[in-house]
């Protein structure tokens, strides 16, 4: 099958999120079984088009718009405008690489409304919309409103998803509120639960015998649960004052409120135990396989994750994760086997739960045991390949019948 991935976060030369994680694990999964995949991606600074690990990578660039430039200080360094050019951009590209050599599918993520360039002149191409968190949610998760760019960002986004052929994502909690909220038939969207390269992610050979170690990835920032973490952590000190926290992630900086990072040193500081944890800026995946691999317990006290990389790549590693009961993460652990499920927002219950793992190893182990056990069944890229490939199948099928009924 010839397929075409539009993902502007794609790594390396992009340091983007689990958009980019998701799209480089599956498109490579898929040029591994036989079949013909590009990637649309934005480049950070000349284009280039070559072979990466059998995967075509087009690197494009926004040609310069005066009227994006002049809208700048009212629509701020990343717009609406900026997003509907480079959906329309990565669209050329993508009806390029079909005149030359032919394409039959095409998938886009919903953030940023990436695909919405395809709706331009009509679809030619059965397209896939991949749900991963629309910027409504991303919000109401927050707790903050949209404003009037922000609603033009979600009509866009409901525009491609609405559009699209068929639209898949990771777990069934964001299919439910993404089918309500956007208008989508429940019956069109598939549920493909994300990838994680176990050969990479993979346990360490013997336990760690250094001090008890509880890791957290991902973004210092209040929706990922980090000031919830650091009120926390004084609590599971008083009980182990031996246990180091690893915080590994880019700041988030709050209009009006600023670093997120400097807000959990704060709250650390005032009770003593700041130098207990320890900040690291995103490191390569290579690297952050090792930190896995010597932590303790993973701890993720989202409000809100559809199905996040970070437990995952903790369940490869046969780490146990100590997670908030919230959107896709209920999907991926079962409370009592892979780990611990807890309120979002509530430090005393995730303190509780923590300090019971560290006090626990055998406990850790087996469920460390079950973790890996179930992504060897449920999450590698093979099987991932293999659900998407049958979506694929099914949306040309679609798509085809469509075009038929409109001849």
């Amino acid at each position: 099958m010839r397929i075409c991935f539009l993902c502007q976060e794609y790594p390396p030369e992009v340091r983007g999120g689990g958009i980019g994680t998701y799209t480089h694990t599956l498109a490579r999964a898929l040029a591994r079984g036989g079949h013909r995949v590009h990637v649309v991606a934005r480049a950070p600074r000349e284009p280039f088009t070559r072979e990466e690990e059998g995967v075509v990578v087009h690197r494009i660039t926004l040609p310069q718009d005066l009227l994006r430039s002049a809208a700048r200080p009212l629509t701020g360094p990343q717009s609406f405008l900026d997003a509907y050019a480079y959906s329309r951009a990565a669209a050329e590209r993508a009806r390029k690489i079909f005149r030359e050599e032919g394409l039959d599918v095409v998938q886009s993520p919903e953030h940023g409304a990436e695909g919405l360039g395809l709706l331009r002149n009509g679809v030619v191409l059965p397209h896939v919309v991949r749900l991963h968190t629309p910027l409504f949610m991303v919000n109401e998760a927050a707790g903050k409103k949209l404003g009037p760019g922000g609603w033009i960002v979600h009509w866009m986004e409901r525009a491609a998803a609405r559009r699209a052929t068929l639209n898949t994502c990771a777990s069934r909690a964001l299919a439910r509120m993404v089918a309500a909220r956007f208008g989508i038939p429940p019956g069109r969207i598939r549920v493909v639960p994300n990838a994680i390269d176990h050969d990479l992610f993979h346990p360490a050979p013997s336990p760690s015998a250094e001090q008890p170690t509880v890791l957290y990835v991902g973004k210092i920032a209040p929706l990922k649960g980090a000031l919830v973490l650091a009120e926390a952590i004084p609590r599971v000190l008083r009980k182990l004052p031996e246990a180091r926290f690893l915080c590994v992630g880019s700041d988030h900086t709050v209009p009006g409120e600023g670093s997120t990072r400097e807000r959990m040193r704060s709250i650390l500081r005032a009770s003593g135990t700041e130098g207990s944890v320890r900040f690291l800026d995103p490191v390569p995946r290579h690297e952050l396989v090792g930190l896995y691999r010597q932590a303790d317990v993973v701890v993720l006290p989202t409000f809100w994750d559809n199905f996040p990389n970070t437990v995952l790549e903790a369940l490869s590693c046969g780490v146990p994760v100590v997670a908030s009961a919230s959107g896709g993460v209920v999907e991926m652990v079962t409370h009592g086997q892979e780990g611990l499920l807890v309120p979002p927002g509530d430090p005393e219950r995730l303190s509780e739960a923590i300090t019971r793992l560290l006090l626990d190893p055998d406990r850790r182990r087996e469920m460390g045991r079950m973790g890996r056990e179930k992504v060897l069944q449920e999450y590698t890229p093979e099987r991932a390949a293999a659900r998407t490939l049958e979506v694929y199948e099914e949306a040309i099928r679609r798509h085809q019948d469509e075009r038929r009924r409109t001849a």
